[in-house]
């Protein structure tokens, strides 16, 4: 029962630890984008391609 707690409890550190460096990396992209008007065409050309998540 243990094992199965920490293993409950690791994974959603870990999907927490993986969502938070989504929203600052989403955060990033955004105000790199306000103040480079080239990188929307990269911006657009990286949601073409195939995604690991």
């Amino acid at each position: 029962m243990s094992i199965l707690l920490c293993y409950t409890q690791g994974k959603s550190v870990l999907s927490g630890g993986l969502d938070a460096l989504e929203f600052i990396g989403k955060k990033t992209m955004n105000v790199l984008a306000e103040s480079d008007p080239g990188f929307k065409k990269t911006k657009i050309l990286m949601e073409r391609t195939v995604s690991l998540s």
